[in-house]
């Protein structure tokens, strides 16, 4: 769809092809709504599995589709806009400055899509902390970074993030 910005500016993203993508959010759905199922499957290398392949693919998803969507919001906003309008207006909390952390406001989709492009560090929500190689992945993903001299904290809620991503693709 051509857009036309404020300025009257033809605006453009990198073109996608949007059954890709939505595959992409299935794969990063299917990763945390699979956790508990093979984390209660007897005889099976759970932290192993865990350790190599189940949250380093979901961050790799996460950062492939913040990056692609950014780009589509931030060239046509309107349509993002529009797509989003359908879904809440959050994704999660973010906490600007964790000096102050009772001070959390909702996390925007696109600013969602920003932390997870600029966190320094990202931690998987469990269920049991005690035994976090074996305890299934909560949808929950808690990023942490720095801006402006500020250390924040965002909680992303993965399936509000993947309906939203849905919605902007």
């Amino acid at each position: 769809m051509t857009e036309y910005d404020r300025r009257g500016v033809w605006t453009v993203g990198y073109p996608i092809e949007s059954t890709y993508l939505d595959l992409e959010i299935y794969r990063l759905v299917a990763i945390f709504g699979a956790a508990p199922l093979v984390a209660s499957t007897e005889n099976f290398d759970w932290g192993w599995l865990k350790r190599h392949y189940e949250f380093p693919e979901a961050c790799r998803l996460l950062v492939s589709l913040a990056a692609i969507l950014r780009n589509q919001i931030d060239a046509s906003p309107l349509s993002a806009e529009d797509g989003l309008a359908k879904h809440g207006a959050s994704v999660g909390t973010l906490v600007p400055d964790r000096s102050k952390p009772g001070k959390s406001k909702p996390l925007s989709f696109r600013d969602a899509c920003s932390k997870i492009l600029h966190a320094d560090f990202i931690n998987p929500d469990v269920t049991d902390a005690e035994k976090p190689n074996e305890s299934p992945l909560n949808p929950v993903v808690h990023l942490y970074g720095e801006l402006l001299g500020k250390k924040w904290k965002a909680s992303l809620n993965v399936y509000e993030f993947a309906q939203c991503a849905h919605a902007v693709a």
